[in-house]
């Protein structure tokens, strides 16, 4: 399994770094298992990203300052089906880098989605199940449906106990979330808004588990739920 946090406010860098350390607990006591760590900032449409193989304190340890991010979504992830690599880590994109996706879960359906998505043309970069998310939901948003209703036609479409959060350039200062089996909590507080796939991944912050077939939508302090799927 994997880790997810993620936040959309003011100090966005600094509330993910501590969502992830949180959960790995990387001060000496790193729960077993992950061995890759991703990270998404972005201060408007061109989000940077950062990638690493091996523990999260190693990343985080790298990343610049970014004072400015307004946007943080952060992945741990536990290689459970092929070697840790940079290329499977989180997040994932489309081609065009429209959609980024952090993901949790097993996409029991995702060679039917895959072989649907390549008869369109689309292409694959990474060989991981979660890369057909941002896929599907960049591939709706192409044909002019929204955001949101994309990442609500894609939730409803994957099979098996999933955990999803997105991002899209097209609407920098939002982050979506959706939940199908597992754990997915999301909150408001002061000007930040907060997702997360571990209930104590924020110190002080009480998430709020969403409901399987909600989708939660969080921008700066503000965050509510849609039943979508």
């Amino acid at each position: 399994m994997s880790g997810i946090v993620g936040c959309v406010g003011l100090n966005a860098q600094r509330i993910v770094k501590t969502g992830l350390e949180s959960i790995a607990d990387v001060d000496g006591k790193m729960r077993k298992g992950y061995d890759s760590a991703g990270l998404l900032l972005a201060k408007d449409s061109n989000p940077q990203i950062f990638r690493h193989v091996g523990r999260a304190d190693a990343l985080l340890k790298k990343i610049p300052d970014f004072p400015e991010a307004i946007v943080g979504l952060g992945h741990l992830r536990w290689s459970t089906s092929c070697r840790p690599s940079e290329q499977g880590c989180h997040p994932h994109a489309d081609a065009e880098k429209t959609v980024w996706i952090v993901h949790n879960g097993h996409l029991e359906n995702w060679t039917e989605l895959r072989d649907r998505l390549s008869e369109k043309g689309r292409s694959f970069l990474s060989g991981t199940d979660s890369e057909c998310l941002a896929i599907m939901i960049a591939d709706y948003m192409i044909g002019g449906i929204p955001f949101s209703e994309a990442f609500s036609r894609v939730m409803e479409s994957v099979e098996g106990p999933n955990i999803v959060a997105a991002y899209s350039q097209r609407e920098p200062g939002v982050l979506l979330a959706g939940r199908k089996g597992r754990f997915l909590g999301i909150a408001a507080r002061g000007d930040a808004a907060f997702v997360a796939s571990e209930p104590d991944a924020f110190p002080e912050i009480k998430l709020r588990p969403l409901n399987d077939g909600e989708v939660g939508v969080l921008r700066s302090g503000f965050c509510r739920t849609t039943n979508c799927y």
